[in-house]
């Protein structure tokens, strides 16, 4: 009976959270059906791919072109999904301390707190995740139509979208989101409540280890394909000249917690806070909420660094064959690359406008505190 009693009150407990704060988990749905839907499209091809190959339509080249287009931007996509879906994690657990800290006063164990956290975002990456498959499975065929158009021995073959692929895309989202909300949900348990009443992030940020371990092996991979680029020819230069900013991108990602506080002490220290009060109120605002900061810049600088690398890489690459062979590069194919690049670019660019509107609350209640003090709506804008 008293099991019984415990398991309702945790499912009391887990929905009435999640009606409570929609807005935030409403924000955590979006990020997580959009990158279910990305990770559909590379799933759908190449589950078509191993169909086609199974039943002898398409020769073995041909597959392996199925999966070299589909696997470049699943694997971006991947590793963007990753660093968006550990901030909006981090920003949805940070946003409800508060909460978490009024259960333990009022008597919930701390391993309690950690289990309702796990559990809220279990139910919110399953549903996301089917949300993101099913908006992506009628995708598939068009897809690779215009693949199709493009490979003539592909063209007016059938697509499809297994329900394996489908149910690993699922268990790959859920599974991803919940890693990635682990460290927040055991933070969430173990904080003192009197630590999390209290107003107050400091400008200061913490790395786990494990995030060490990976910033310090993507520097290494970056440093060590930088030193083997050098011999590879021209033409492998262009195709894997890209990743080497990306890798040092995803370092800095891993490292964001540390590094987007350094950034902003360091470049608004540059500017007196006397400046204007609007300048004042921005800056100590930012500064304030740190976490929330790194969890708006941190995606959107990766989606850029990607962007940016490309294009660096692939001028410099044209000009490379320009000078060596006296003929122009081959021109940007822009829908080839929209499709391979577009993915993490909208990811990014998606949880940057998903974290603003997930932080709305503290920034409603922040702006009234300016109007009670005489502030004007101007200010606040």
């Amino acid at each position: 009976r008293q099991y019984r009693t415990e398991a309702v009150t945790m499912v009391h407990l887990v929905l009435s959270e999640l009606r409570h704060n929609l807005r935030l988990w409403l924000g955590a749905f979006i990020i997580i059906s959009a990158a279910a839907l990305f990770l559909t499209l590379s799933a759908g091809i190449i589950s078509t791919g191993l169909t086609l190959r199974g039943t002898g339509q398409i020769s073995a080249k041909d597959f392996e072109g199925i999966v070299g287009f589909a696997a470049t931007p699943a694997a971006l996509a991947t590793v963007t999904t990753a660093v968006v879906i550990t901030s909006v994690a981090q920003l949805t657990v940070s946003e409800q301390r508060r909460s978490y800290a009024l259960w333990q006063l009022a008597g919930v164990l701390p391993r309690r707190v950690t289990g309702v956290v796990m559990r809220q975002l279990a139910v919110i990456s399953l549903l996301a995740a089917t949300a993101g498959v099913l908006a992506g499975w009628p995708l598939v065929s068009p897809l690779f139509d215009w693949l199709g158009a493009r490979v003539p021995s592909l063209a007016g073959l059938d697509s499809s979208l297994s329900p394996a692929a489908a149910a690993i895309v699922v268990a790959f989202s859920v599974l991803l989101t919940l890693t990635a909300g682990l460290r927040p949900a055991r933070a969430a348990g173990r904080t003192p409540p009197i630590v999390a009443l209290r107003s107050p992030e400091t400008l200061r940020g913490v790395v786990s280890a494990v995030r060490w371990i990976w910033c310090a092996l993507l520097v290494f991979a970056g440093v060590g394909l930088s030193m083997g680029i050098q011999s590879i020819p021209l033409p492998g230069i262009g195709s894997n000249g890209f990743l080497i900013p990306f890798l040092f991108g995803c370092a800095v990602a891993c490292a964001g917690p540390v590094v987007v506080p350094l950034v902003l002490r360091s470049w608004t220290a540059a500017f007196p806070p006397a400046l204007s009060s609007v300048w004042f109120l921005a800056r100590n605002g930012s500064r304030h909420r740190v976490g929330q900061s790194a969890s708006t810049v941190v995606p959107l600088s990766l989606g850029l660094i990607l962007v940016c690398s490309f294009m660096s890489v692939f001028t410099m690459f044209q000009q490379a064959l320009s000078l060596t062979s006296g003929t122009p590069g081959p021109p940007v194919d822009t829908a080839g690359n929209l499709l391979i690049y577009g993915a993490p670019l909208v990811l990014a660019t998606l949880a940057a406008a998903v974290t603003v509107f997930m932080s709305g609350r503290a920034r409603e209640r922040e702006n009234a505190l300016v109007l009670a003090a005489g502030g004007a709506p101007s200010t606040i804008v």
